[in-house]
């Protein structure tokens, strides 16, 4: 009976054995299985992502610039090309706002404050001949009106001579200053060597130290215009005689407007921030710039005569 019973014994744990070994093989192939899957699954995932997608991507933006059924581009613009366009416009913006006239701004050197009239096209090309034939250099604004600008510096007259020794470039500024007066507000037209050389011819030479200052009113009246001498002026004198329509020519002393002892300038007229603009004959960047008018009197020369320093001249 006992051995029966443990004959019962032995066998069941045979069964369980041989039951048990089949499920953990089978337990193991599957894991091995999943893990295989997964791994080709994701190098699969890795070319795809790698080689195809892509090219995918290329072919679908190449057909989206190819022409439709009707004629018309799909795609309307690209990103170059807009980012191209913009500064383009900004550019054509600005140059619209300065194309635009400002009162204010003085007029260079072959620039225009706007465009031309057809009756104007005359005046403007016998404006382009004189100029040619070195009647002045450009024109700027004034109290009076459009006034011309010279500077003695200039080669085609700054070595001629002003009476029998002096060139013009040095010591000229008179003359220089009275052929802008004279060509602007008469019809006369001279430049700055056939004005020295009525200056020379009348007596306002004064060989060796430039020009008397009786020539700055006796030029003026000379030539039949209106000439005020503003001895001692003030800022107020001055202020009132460029709002009337007057420009002023002024005789600095030793300073900013030059190394030695007298210098002939215009101040040609005021601004609405109450600054003056001025004609320099010899320093070009002096025109483009405001002058407080008591700047422009501490510089006025302490000795002078023939109602100077400071003479308003008009029409």
């Amino acid at each position: 009976m006992l051995l029966k019973i443990l004959e019962d014994i032995m066998y069941h744990n045979n069964n369980r054995s041989r039951v048990r070994r089949p499920i953990r093989k089978t337990k193991v192939k599957k894991t091995k299985y999943i893990l295989f899957s997964s791994t080709i699954i994701v190098l699969l995932t890795l070319v795809f992502i790698k080689f195809f997608l892509p090219a995918l991507n290329s072919n679908l933006k190449n057909s989206a610039n190819v022409s439709n059924d009707s004629g018309k581009a799909v795609w309307v613009e690209n990103k170059e090309d807009t980012i191209k366009a913009k500064p383009k416009k900004d550019k054509e913006k600005v140059e619209d706002i300065e194309a635009k006239d400002d009162s204010d701004a003085v007029i260079e050197p072959g620039s225009r404050a706007e465009e031309e009239k057809p009756e104007e096209q005359e005046s403007a090309s016998n404006e382009d001949k004189n100029k040619k034939n070195g009647e002045y250099d450009f024109k700027m604004d004034s109290a009076v009106g459009s006034l011309i600008y010279y500077n003695q510096m200039d080669k085609r007259w700054a070595e001629q001579l002003y009476g029998p020794q002096d060139p013009i470039g040095t010591h000229g500024c008179g003359p220089t200053v009275m052929a802008t007066v004279v060509s602007s507000l008469t019809d006369t037209q001279m430049n700055p060597k056939e004005m020295s050389d009525w200056a020379y011819e009348n007596g306002y030479c004064a060989v060796g130290n430039g020009s008397s200052h009786a020539l700055i009113p006796e030029t003026a009246k000379a030539f039949g215009l209106n000439v005020e001498p503003l001895y001692r002026a003030n800022a107020e004198d001055i202020r009132t005689a460029l709002n009337n329509g007057k420009i002023v020519v002024a005789l600095s002393g030793h300073g900013i407007f030059s190394p030695d002892d007298g210098h002939f300038f215009i101040i040609r007229e005021i601004k609405p921030n109450g600054k003056v603009t001025i004609s320099d004959s010899v320093k070009l960047e002096h025109v483009f710039m405001q002058w407080d008018i008591d700047t422009i009197l501490s510089q006025a020369s302490p000795v002078s005569s023939a109602g100077g320093p400071f003479w308003a001249i008009s029409k």
